[in-house]
């Protein structure tokens, strides 16, 4: 069991996966928890893009050279987006200055009239989410390691190397487990 530097689970922090999570969709994954209360919990993996990019993948949206996320299993055929941009109508705050959703249309605009950077949002195709209690079972279960969020690790950073490094800035014992391989095998 990991002795784990006591951070609450609530919205706006990071869920990254055991290191021995050999889980197709949240092996090595780092998760923006984006909602957590009495009735379930949903977030979205930020460091599994697709070989997409949104032009491919909406039909009609403007030219805009953004990749695509993989979110979570959960809906995988429904678009959503993390980001940064404060003049978006209708966004929902995660933490400072970390927005989910908004209007959709109002997006497009300031993307066409070039107000809105690729790396100042992140489009994710599905999402993750819990039952209430779960996320607290899975914790039981040392599935899920919980750290601070940091805007620069959601839209800055590389994705191969994420669920690592937010480890390594952990220091102590998180810092040795970034370091464990894939596959307990290849040690």
């Amino acid at each position: 069991m990991l002795l784990q530097k006591k951070i609450n689970i609530q919205k706006g922090v990071f869920l990254l996966s055991d290191p021995f999570l050999q889980d197709e969709y949240f092996g090595r994954s780092v998760i923006l928890l984006c909602n957590h209360n009495i009735e379930g919990s949903f977030g979205y993996i930020i460091n599994k893009p697709l070989t997409i990019n949104i032009n491919e993948a909406v039909a009609g949206f403007p030219k805009f050279d953004a990749k695509v996320y993989y979110g979570g299993p959960v809906e995988s055929n429904t678009l959503h987006y993390l980001h940064t941009i404060e003049e978006l109508e209708e966004k929902v705050e995660i933490e400072k200055g970390i927005y989910w959703s908004g209007n959709y249309d109002h997006l497009k605009e300031l993307i066409q009239l070039g107000k809105v950077e690729p790396n100042q949002i992140k489009f994710l195709l599905g999402y993750a989410g819990w039952n209430v209690g779960q996320i607290e079972e899975e914790m039981e279960e040392d599935s899920w390691i919980v750290a601070e969020s940091n805007p620069d690790y959601i839209f800055n950073h590389r994705e191969s190397s994420l669920w690592k490094d937010v480890l390594i800035n952990m220091g102590g014992e998180f810092e040795k487990i970034a370091h464990y391989p894939l596959s307990p095998l290849l040690n």
